[in-house]
């Protein structure tokens, strides 16, 4: 079975204002976090908060993507 896919999109003006090093040892962090998981991480100039999507998640649960969720946005919150 395929591992689900987990998108982070990080608006451009976050990215700006952190550095792209930052932005980059979230992302690293994140791969390293969700060893199940395939993680894509983008900068996004259409978005103004941090958006999450994850797909081919048959056997996942809501409460697994939202604890994965909180992580990373308190990752973000912690380089700001």
């Amino acid at each position: 079975m395929a591992k689900p896919i987990f998108i982070m999109r990080i608006p451009i003006e976050t990215v700006k204002a952190f550095g792209y090093e930052q932005f980059e040892k979230v992302s690293q962090k994140l791969q390293r976090k969700l060893k199940d998981y395939h993680v894509l991480t983008m900068v996004d100039n259409m978005v103004t908060d941090a958006q999450f999507e994850c797909f081919n998640a048959d056997n996942v649960t809501e409460k697994d993507i939202k604890d994965i969720k909180e992580m990373l946005v308190d990752s973000i919150k912690k380089i700001q």
